[in-house]
């Protein structure tokens, strides 16, 4: 499973009322997408992807369960991955800046191998060197992205 991670701010909608719904739409998150052709492409040896003409950079991310709700604990955010969160921008903006230069940046895990009581293999891969450094400066980036926007929240669903 996966969280999306997105700048939003609070709208009101006919039907459902006053919602929180992203600043740039999830369809210019990807840089390429399905082409229209897509069978056809294939058939000749192509891919069947394409550039997407509406992507936007920094739009959103996802994150596996686990890595959201680890990312999030370093900056000190409790958030539980059957439930969307939705984040104040500026206090998740200034936990940000304070993990990129502090410790949850650095955060690694080792990777560890554990049998199951069936006899099956479990191999959970850790957080390389790097990678927490990465995410925050890819949370950052949106951040700032959204904050030109008009975002007032950082979503996690």
């Amino acid at each position: 499973m996966s969280m999306s991670i997105y700048a939003g701010r609070t709208v009101e909608d006919p039907k459902f009322g006053e919602i929180m719904s992203p600043v740039i739409d999830f369809s210019k998150w990807n840089e390429e997408i399905v082409a229209e052709d897509a069978d056809a492409r294939v058939d000749r040896g192509e891919s069947a992807f394409i550039p997407n003409p509406d992507y936007v950079a920094d739009a959103g991310m996802n994150l596996s369960n686990a890595n959201a709700e680890m990312l999030f604990a370093q900056l000190g955010f409790a958030i539980d991955s059957s439930e969307p969160a939705d984040l104040p921008i500026d206090e998740v903006g200034r936990a940000v800046l304070r993990g990129l230069n502090g410790p949850a940046a650095r955060h690694t895990e080792e990777t560890q191998v554990e049998t199951g009581s069936g006899g099956a293999t479990m191999v959970h891969c850790g957080i390389p060197e790097g990678y927490m450094a990465q995410r925050l400066s890819s949370l950052a980036a949106l951040i700032a992205k959204g904050r030109k926007l008009g975002a007032t929240h950082i979503v996690v669903a």
